[in-house]
């Protein structure tokens, strides 16, 4: 598994969640592949196609304390504060990557029989490719962290 994701132009995601925990640490993806490299069990799945794409897909888990050596200060703050408050010590994700070493989806949920249920799954679908971004009315736009009772502002970035 490879740190490299500077590039991401597109990704997608989705998020299953019964408690408050704010999105914003997933979507980042130099921060997630930072916190699977914390993992000590990874182990290949095997092939498979995520958009099209071949990649090869590897499971494992990590605990928070490990991930969190892996993050800089004002990241690991961040990541502390978030995943604290949800009351996370290990987590359970899933990686797809493809034959450049990119991240193609990435799940992380908690294991079964945690305190609280979470699941996130992210789709990266371009890197490095031009876009073009046009802002949505502020009618259209909430913070994640809202809908998950986190208090972000309803404002685009």
């Amino acid at each position: 598994m490879s740190d490299r994701t500077s590039g991401v132009t597109s990704y997608r995601g989705t998020m299953s969640t019964s408690m408050s925990v704010s999105g914003r640490q997933f979507d980042d993806p130099a921060l997630n592949t930072k916190l699977l490299t914390a993992s000590k069990d990874v182990r290949q799945v095997g092939q498979e196609t995520v958009g099209g794409v071949r990649t090869t897909h590897y499971e494992g888990t990590y605990s928070m304390t490990d991930a969190l050596a892996k993050l800089s200060g004002d990241q690991r703050a961040q990541a502390q504060k978030s995943f604290g408050e949800a009351g996370f010590d290990k987590l359970n994700f899933d990686v797809w990557v493809d034959g450049r070493q990119l991240p193609r989806r990435v799940t992380v949920a908690t294991p079964s029989g945690a305190k609280a249920a979470m699941k996130v799954t992210i789709d990266y679908t371009a890197f490095n490719v031009p876009v073009s971004v046009t802002v949505p009315p502020k009618s259209q736009v909430t913070d994640g962290a809202d809908m998950l009772g986190g208090g972000g502002q309803n404002t685009p970035g």
